[in-house]
């Protein structure tokens, strides 16, 4: 008798624990996921409800595409700006990289290329060497290294094989590479520059980018081979894009509207009518919304706003904001405030375990 009491108490504390457990979790999830953006020289953050708004980063140049690295508990972003080789101004855009909390802020990879005034760049190769040279308008040109000729332009991580993708408009490619910038390798040869927006399904191991000039969505296997048109919009222009990957849906926005279709770019509808300049478009697949900017151009004025996948319930997020030029969510941690103040991703820890 004494020995069942035992064995009771033992599956009693193991039931009282489980359930422990999966209340912190979902208090967790509910206080802590937050929706992040890039604004001109800073990254901020806020609940998902818009409460909480605070700055991350600050002082920064111009930041553009933002991503997060739920595993490592960073956040990436490309800045772009300008830099002196001998004594010479020429375009410089690097992928950075800090820790969720703003801390321990470094670049991962970088490069020079044609300032925002103008100019151009001849790269010349005999065999396997190659020169690089770039002449801002109206000056001589200046020969740099052909390693550090490059203008990387939006990003996407892969979470699960630790790798950070991008488009270099330099060179018209998608490379990629490790998350510490390491292993650098080119993916896909691009035909155009105006890749205006991309989004990794890697259910599926694929990549979706707009094609901005061509006004289409298009898609390609993670290791560069199948490259096809999901969706070919003719007179309409695409911005952003958002995946579904479990219902199996990609959204995209376009003169006011947001559009659903199926990921063979079938079914298209539309979502959502009446918006002001809808851009920078996420899914969030577990509570079964979406975030998007918005721009005013008459009033002058951007917000975050958000609805469910169906289109109903539009509401705004966060209204106190500059020009956006980036979202992306904490779908996966939870961000948590240890005694010395420091972020530590509670879920992916017990993920791990």
């Amino acid at each position: 008798m004494q020995n069942l009491n035992i064995k009771q108490k033992r599956v009693l504390f193991v039931l009282v624990a489980l359930v422990l457990v999966v209340c912190v979790q979902n208090m967790g999830i509910a206080g802590a996921k937050k929706i992040y953006w890039s604004e001109w020289g800073k990254i901020r953050r806020a609940n998902l409800d818009g409460s909480n708004v605070e700055n991350v980063i600050t002082g920064l140049v111009y930041t553009k595409d933002i991503s997060l690295d739920f595993r490592n508990n960073a956040i990436f972003w490309i800045e772009e700006g300008t830099a002196k080789v001998k004594g010479v101004e020429l375009g410089y855009s690097k992928i950075m990289r800090a820790d969720s909390d703003g801390s321990n802020i470094e670049e991962i990879i970088g490069g020079y290329h044609i300032p925002p005034e103008g100019g151009g760049a001849l790269k010349e190769c005999k065999g396997e060497v190659c020169r690089v040279w770039i002449e801002p308008e109206g000056k001589d040109r200046i020969e740099v290294d052909p390693e550090q000729y490059l203008q990387p332009w939006c990003i996407s991580l892969d979470n699960q094989k630790q790798h950070i993708y991008w488009i270099d408009r330099a060179h018209r490619k998608f490379q990629r590479a490790n998350l510490d910038g390491t292993g650098v390798k080119d993916v896909k040869d691009l035909k155009s520059t105006s890749v205006w927006d991309m989004k990794l399904d890697l259910k599926r191991g694929q990549l979706y980018w707009v094609e901005l000039t061509s006004r289409m969505i298009q898609r390609i296997d993670l290791d560069g081979t199948d490259v096809e048109v999901v969706v070919d919009r003719g007179n309409n222009p695409i911005l952003s894009i958002g995946l579904d990957v479990d219902a199996q849906h990609i959204y995209w926005t376009s003169r006011g509207i947001i559009y659903r279709a199926s990921l063979d770019g079938a079914n298209i509808e539309e979502v959502i009518t009446g918006l002001k300049k809808p851009n920078h478009l996420v899914v969030d697949e577990q509570f079964s919304k979406m975030y998007w900017s918005t721009r005013d151009q008459r009033e002058g004025t951007h917000k975050i706003q958000q609805a469910n996948l169906d289109g109903s319930d539009v509401r705004d997020v966060v209204t106190d904001v500059g020009n956006i030029n980036g979202l992306a969510l904490d779908l996966e941690g939870i961000y948590a405030v240890d005694p010395t103040g420091k972020l530590t991703t509670v879920w992916a820890d017990v993920k791990a375990d």
